[in-house]
């Protein structure tokens, strides 16, 4: 349990910058990990009925809580706010607050006794935001805000971001992490009214879905678009595979839209 170095990947566990962090296997990047479970934690969340969905929504949410992943607990967050309010079952809502209230208590108490002491990753991990500026994305956004200023109609072209960084003298091509900045640089003004004219489609039919008793997909997707402002995951399948579940629940319950 002493973790030391930066980059260090086995496992499905990441030591970055002397902090471990949990990954998976589907990426190298605890962030898109978080990513990967919003759908099952809120699915999880809202169909506690069942033992396995609360074995299920125990284990991603300790899942998400090992990333230490500054945007991941900030769209989770959200979301879950936004679930507290939509729908009813107000007394099993409550009953999960506090079921979550006291695990975080007990936790806290004994966080000396832990293997790994998450308050303390946790606090390391916000109070380094003001000096490692966001993990650096404080340059890389004002590097992509410069970029759409100067091809403000139709950006640079889509999937361009690292050959362009290149071609600019920059010494390593890396990725915007914002998707909604990604697609400004890169489709300009046009590209990012239509990627945006989309996202609002997918949360008006999650709206909708509500007045049948479809809970979750609401605050997925509030949580996802959340992610996306610190990741460039316009590509990504898992956001995909949730507008294909939209569109198969919308098609169930006959929802135009």
């Amino acid at each position: 349990m002493v973790f030391k170095g930066n980059g260090i990947q086995v496992l499905g566990a990441l030591i970055d910058r002397q902090a471990p962090r949990l990954t998976g296997v589907a990426s190298t990047d605890p962030n898109i990990f978080v990513l990967f479970v919003t759908l099952y934690f809120f699915y999880t969340f809202t169909h506690l009925n069942k033992f396995r969905n609360i074995l299920g929504f125990i284990l991603t949410l300790s899942a998400i809580v090992l990333t230490f992943s500054r945007g991941g607990y900030v769209g989770i967050v959200l979301g879950a706010v936004l679930l507290l309010f939509i729908g009813k079952n107000y007394g099993k809502k409550i009953k999960i607050v506090m079921g979550v209230c006291i695990i975080v208590i007990i936790a806290y108490y004994f966080q000396n006794q832990l293997p790994i002491n998450p308050f303390e990753q946790l606090e390391n991990r916000f109070s380094s935001i003001g000096s490692d500026g966001g993990s650096g994305r404080n340059v890389l956004w004002a590097n992509a805000w410069h970029t759409f200023t100067q091809h403000p109609l139709l950006g640079i072209g889509i999937n361009s971001t690292l050959s362009y960084s290149l071609d600019q003298g920059e010494l390593l091509a890396r990725y915007i992490h914002n998707t909604y900045l990604e697609i400004l640089s890169e489709l300009g003004i046009v590209g990012f009214i239509t990627y945006f004219s989309f996202c609002i489609m997918l949360l008006y039919t999650s709206l909708k879905l509500i007045k049948h008793k479809v809970y979750f997909f609401l605050p997925v997707f509030v949580a996802l678009f959340v992610q996306m402002f610190f990741l460039s995951v316009e590509y990504n399948e898992m956001f995909y595979l949730c507008v294909v579940l939209l569109y198969r629940y919308a098609k169930e319950y006959k929802i135009n839209g």
